[in-house]
């Protein structure tokens, strides 16, 4: 991962280099032990993993001393690190690999993808939803936050207040329309009805039950990042930085031990909070960028798309069948002011630089979705394809789209603009 112009991008010749080379033998046997991964994860991680959660979410961190304040911080991130992502990723690289082999299948198959790979069962974030709805009115939120208060609008930026600091950044969520429950033998009954290829049918059935499990060691993994979040405020605290904590690399943060390094360390971190603003004023540049744009933008030229060309498109990983709506452009401030798309109808198409969370309650009245960033596994395609909403994600060429434009999402996922807003408000 690498910062430019202030937004993370990953490297992706490093994200190649580093890719595992799996050979025959290994890809037989990924396809022998997903019941294995699953079991490693909920019978061992996860049942020690949410005692140590316990113990930890007790914690009043205010009240150590600053030396054990300072190594719980560290404690936290290296155990976060070490051991809570490690389980994690490997539930995600399982399921990217999974799902990657099922949609190829299926392609081969001529079964479209999209309408066949969503995930089976609930995940803890639905169910802790539906709980919070079927409560009485004056505790629903509480229900709410007892399920999901270790999340946030941005879940994995630690800046980002969790929902149990700002209960109401979580209140939309309970407008999410009931998300359609389908278990495994539902998927393979549907399925049966576009191949009689029983190999097949199971190889998507690993696929669908691995995206449950990928979006709940999400969950659960997250419980340990609001941790030490709930530590980093009480080092804020403590320094009084004013919010600057998050501005300090973790290294930095252990120079605090030594007084004389606070006065300077203040000075730096709000050298960058002051940058991070600036940087935010600057016009938004593309999701996907070469070394000439870089340089191109670093010197103040608008360039061309990363891939040279003026195509609109991307990936469609949900809905099916060709849409056509009126599209609702979100620029970047927009899609982090909150829960409410700006000037957004119902059927319209929503383009934006992603789709947050916070715009679920959305997507029973959406014509579709068009985002810059996001892939098959991302949070919002998985619940796209239970509503079967249209989500097209990793588009370019999003900049030639206006809001009142009619514009068209094939199945291919191309985009077009079917005619521009005057015509469509003179018609």
């Amino acid at each position: 991962l690498t910062t430019i112009f202030g937004r993370l991008y990953v490297n992706k010749q490093q994200e190649i280099s580093r890719a595992p080379k799996l050979g025959s033998l290994a890809l037989w046997r990924m396809g022998r032990i997903a019941d294995k991964i699953k079991s490693d994860f909920n019978e061992t991680f996860l049942p020690a993993f949410a005692k140590e959660m316990a113990v930890q979410e007790a914690i009043d961190f205010d009240k150590l001393p600053t030396a054990d304040l300072l190594d719980a911080v560290a404690r936290i991130r290296a155990n976060y690190m070490g051991a809570t992502c490690v389980a994690a990723s490997v539930v995600n690289i399982a399921a990217d690999y999974y799902l990657r082999r099922a949609r190829d299948k299926l392609t081969t198959e001529g079964i479209e993808p999209a309408r066949v790979l969503a995930h089976a069962d609930q995940t803890e974030f639905e169910r802790a939803l539906a709980v919070a709805k079927e409560a009485p009115a004056a505790s629903r939120e509480n229900v709410l936050l007892r399920g999901i208060g270790h999340r946030s609008t941005v879940d994995y930026e630690l800046a980002a207040p969790r929902y149990a600091e700002r209960p109401a950044d979580a209140d939309p969520l309970l407008n999410v329309p009931d998300m359609p429950v389908r278990s495994l033998a539902e998927i393979g009954a549907d399925l049966a009805a576009h191949t009689d290829d029983a190999a097949l049918r199971q190889v998507v059935l690993v696929a669908c039950s691995f995206q449950t499990l990928k979006e709940d060691a999400k969950h659960h993994s997250l419980r340990e990042l609001a941790v030490l979040r709930r530590a980093l405020l009480a080092v804020d605290r403590r320094f009084m930085l004013d919010g600057l904590v998050f501005y300090l690399t973790f290294e930095e943060l252990d120079a605090l031990r030594d007084e004389r390094a606070v006065a300077n360390l203040r000075a730096a971190a709000l050298a960058r909070r002051q940058l991070a603003a600036g940087l935010a004023e600057v016009s938004s540049v593309d999701a996907t960028l070469t070394v000439r744009q870089i340089e191109d933008y670093a010197m103040g030229i608008k360039p061309q798309s990363a891939d040279g060309t003026d195509r609109m498109g991307g990936l469609r990983v949900s809905g099916s069948g060709r849409v056509e709506g009126r599209a609702c452009v979100v620029k970047e401030a927009g899609a982090d002011g909150g829960s409410v798309i700006p000037g957004f109808q119902d059927g319209d198409i929503v383009v934006s630089r992603m789709v947050p969370p916070a715009w679920l309650p959305y997507f029973k009245r959406a014509g579709g979705f068009v985002c810059e960033v996001g892939g098959w596994l991302s949070h919002t395609a998985i619940v796209a394809r239970e509503f079967n909403v249209p989500l097209v994600v990793q588009a370019k060429g999003l900049q030639a789209i206006e809001t009142g434009d009619l514009i068209r999402l094939d199945s291919d996922g191309a985009i077009e603009v079917v005619a521009q807003r005057q015509t469509v408000e003179a018609a």
